[in-house]
Formats: structure tokens, sequence, C-alpha cells
């Protein structure tokens, strides 16, 4: 294991490394032997303030007397911190499992965050992400500690159970749970999976975004028959923040959080725009708080962006969506900012910002690369209205061809199809309801519109191009 210290955060070189110490095994103090007894896993979350959290399950430390965690310190040695009983708080909807039937009867909210004092052990930085932004058959990475393997001399070396090949297979959203296909990369006893994968729960388990490990839940119970197919449950991350917020307790970041407004985009939008009327108005908005807006559906990305589900961390995506605000703003001061659109005529046009550097790119990013990631990434996951306009936006360098009128999208589309259907393995029946008549535009067609004429004849410009 390669470990670099930057500071007192250390870098490793695998995602593995990583879970090491950011892992918890929970234990109580079996009454017969006096033994530590493992009951679970957990994972260490750390605060800006003078405490920080364990995430576990709540079925883990509920109703459990004496209660420990034992994890690796900055030394690399093991290490127990008892936990006080007031300091564990379970979620208030939480409703255990009262019969061995998980399947039809599986634990509600079953989450439970555990306040401790600052844990001595290597920073590792992750964020938590919320499951809506996970896609059906991402992978999933986890480190736990099965019961089974608990009389291991060496703990951290011998006995826990990494695994790296899980994917996400389906959520319920009413309930925050979601199921996950556990790998074939670990060996689990088949004829009873349930008992092996007991001390499993309350487990992170993470996404790998840009080498950023992001926690997306914690591991709660196999689901009886189904654990046999390798599926598990897991209450989704979010309860985690309605926990601390009962509590009055520092809440943990999510990847999707932006704080802060505009005032970051200023440089680049003088640099950019010498339109009078557009810098009037980037005066009202260069305020707006910039989490608002993002998080709404009429700004994102599709492949390949290196940023994945987070392009408001690219600045070249932040401060173009600026300068397009100010434009829209401009055209219309009542504008729906969250919820943009133009009207040409007695025509109302949808807007959507896309930000992408095209798909299978052999050159300069064009307009035809740009449609192929939409058909097989953006149009898959957002709801385009026949008619919209999608203004999009890349960092690489774009050939001549960079939009497209309406009538020459299908077109584009017909050339792609075979294709689509050879290499992505193009699902025909969802590409049937996606839009037919998009009109699309790159920014910088804007910005050259505006280097040369107005503001004031963005409008007419517009008409010639969405009629």
């Amino acid at each position: 294991m390669i470990l670099i210290k930057e500071g007192s955060v250390y870098i490793m070189n695998t995602n593995k490394d990583k879970l090491k110490y950011i892992s918890v095994r929970i234990e109580t103090i079996d009454e017969f032997s006096r033994k530590p007894k493992c009951i679970g896993s957990g994972v260490i979350y750390k605060t800006k303030s003078d405490y920080d959290y364990v995430f576990t399950a709540a079925h883990v430390v509920n109703n459990i007397n004496k209660i420990q965690i034992r994890y690796l310190n900055i030394e690399d040695k093991e290490e127990t911190l008892i936990i006080s009983e007031k300091d564990i708080s379970i979620h208030k909807s939480y409703i255990p499992n009262k019969s061995n039937n998980l399947e039809n009867k599986p634990p509600q909210y079953d989450i439970a965050v555990i306040k401790c004092c600052k844990i001595q052990t290597k920073i590792i930085s992750y964020m938590l992400r919320k499951i809506t932004e996970v896609n059906y058959g991402e992978k999933i990475e986890f480190l736990g500690f099965p019961s089974g393997q608990e009389q291991s001399d060496s703990l951290f070396n011998l006995s826990y159970l990494h695994s790296k090949n899980n994917v996400y297979v389906d959520k319920d959203t009413k309930v925050k749970r979601f199921n996950y296909r556990i790998g074939d990369d670990i060996s689990i006893n088949t004829s009873d999976r349930n008992e092996e994968l007991e001390g499993l729960s309350g487990m992170g388990l993470f996404t790998c975004q840009n080498r950023q490990l992001e926690l997306i839940g914690i591991h709660s119970f196999g689901v009886n028959n189904n654990t046999n197919n390798n599926i598990c449950s897991s209450m989704m991350i979010e309860l985690v923040e309605e926990i601390c917020v009962d509590n009055r307790w520092e809440k943990p970041k999510f990847s999707n959080q932006i704080s802060g407004n505009f005032k970051t985009c200023l440089d680049y939008f003088f640099a950019e725009i010498n339109d009078a009327n557009l810098k009037n108005v980037m005066y009202e908005l260069v305020h707006k708080n910039r989490n608002e807006i993002v998080s709404q559906s009429f700004c994102g990305n599709s492949k390949m962006c290196e940023f994945g589900p987070h392009p408001h961390n690219c600045d070249i995506f932040i401060n173009n969506l600026f300068i397009l605000l100010c434009i829209l703003k401009s055209i219309n001061v009542n504008v729906d900012i969250n919820k943009p659109m133009i009207k040409i005529g007695e025509k109302e046009i949808n807007i959507k910002y896309v930000c992408s550097e095209g798909d299978n790119v052999k050159g300069r990013v064009s307009i035809k690369d740009f449609v192929r990631s939409i058909k097989t990434d953006y149009l898959n996951r957002v709801k385009v209205e026949d008619n919209s306009l999608i203004i999009w936006n890349c960092k690489n360098n774009t050939s001549k061809d960079k939009g497209c009128l309406k009538s020459s999208f299908h077109n584009i589309v017909g050339d792609l199809m075979e294709e689509l259907i050879r290499e992505y393995d193009f699902d025909i029946l969802k590409g049937n309801l996606h839009p037919n008549q998009i009109t699309i535009m790159h920014i910088d067609e804007f910005k050259d519109f505006l280097y040369e004429k107005s503001s004031i004849d963005i409008i007419p410009w517009l008409n010639d191009k969405l009629v």
C-alpha cells in the first residue's frame, strides 16, 4: 500500500485502502466469554466540529448495552472507543423487523448516527451522494466485518470483507431504501447468506466519481430468498441528514450541494461579454443562490463529462450557465430562471442547458457527437419536450457544425441510428419516446452574436432558428 501524506490527509492508491480507515467494527462484550463480539459495521464521517460521526444500521445498536467501535488509528494500530448510549441517535421513524420474513416485513428507516469524540485515524475525505443521482448498474464498493470471521487474530488484515463489483439495482423512494446486487468477487456461503452477512449490517456503500468516494447508503439486510440471488437492501444515506437535523448536529455534506452565489463567474463574464444590457442584468443575478438553480432539471450534463453527476464542479459549466441566465433575463425580465422558456410569437419554447464533450469523438467535438451523447444518455434520464431548445457547452474545441435546426435533428438521428443499434445496443422502444424535433445551439453562438450585435436583437435572431 502506498501512502502519500499531504498535511494531515493521506492519499492512497486504492479505494480499498481508503475504506479500511473509515470503516469500523461495532462490538459488544459477550456476557459469558467477556470477549468482544462483532454485532455490525459502520463508517466514520469527519465533521468540522469537535466531534465525529459513525453511521450504521439502527438494528445494530438498538437496545444494545456496552457498545464499542474498533478502528485503525493514525499509526495503523487497532484501537477501540467506548460508545455511550446517549450518543446513539436512531432514526425517529425506525420500525424493527419482528419476524423472520425480511422480504415481506423488512425493517423501516433502519439507520442510526453515533456522535462521538474526534476519532484519531487517517483523514479520508468523502461526501454523501443521493441515490437519485445513481444510475442503474453503477458499481458499488464496500468494506465490512462479517460475524463469521470475527475470530481472526488480525482484524484489519484478515477478517474484513471488501467488494467492488456490486451493482445498484433499484430503489423505493417512499421508504428511502434501495437494493443492490453483491458482486462475484467475494465468496459467501450460499446455504445461509443472511447469517454470514450479519456483521456487514451498518457498513457504508460507496460509489466512486472521478476518484472521489461518495457514500450512498448503509447496508441493512439480505432479503431471504433474494439473498441467494445476491440481492441486498440498504437505507438511503439521506436519512442520516434527517437524524442530524433532528438533533441540531452538524449536517453532513452532499456532493451535489453548492454554496454561495455567482460572484466567481464575474471575471469570465466580463472577459466574454461587452453588452451594456446584459451587464445591468448581471448585477441582478450575481447574488442568486447557485444551489437552487443548479439543482433544477433545466441544466445538466451528458456523457462524456469528467465531472459525472456533478457538472457544477466544472468552471466552464458554471461560467457559461451564468451568461445564459443573463441572456434569458435580458430577453424577459420575468423569466423563471429555475424553469426558463422564451416566447417566440405565440409559442413558448422550453430551454435546456447541457454540458457534454460528445461521445465517440474522433476530432473536434461536432453536433453529431453531441446528438450521439444525448440519445444514449441525457434523453434517457431527462424529459425533454418536442420543439425545445437545447443550448450545449463543452470544454474542448468544437467543429464548425455545432448546432442544428429541429428539421435537421431528425436527419442526424437517422444517420446515427444504425451505429447506435450496433455499438450501443440502443433501445428503439425507449428511443421512440425521445423528442423528434429539437433545436440545438452552442453557447458560443450566443456569445459570437453578442460580439457583433446587441442583446435587444436576440429575439428576431432566434425567431429565424426556432420557427
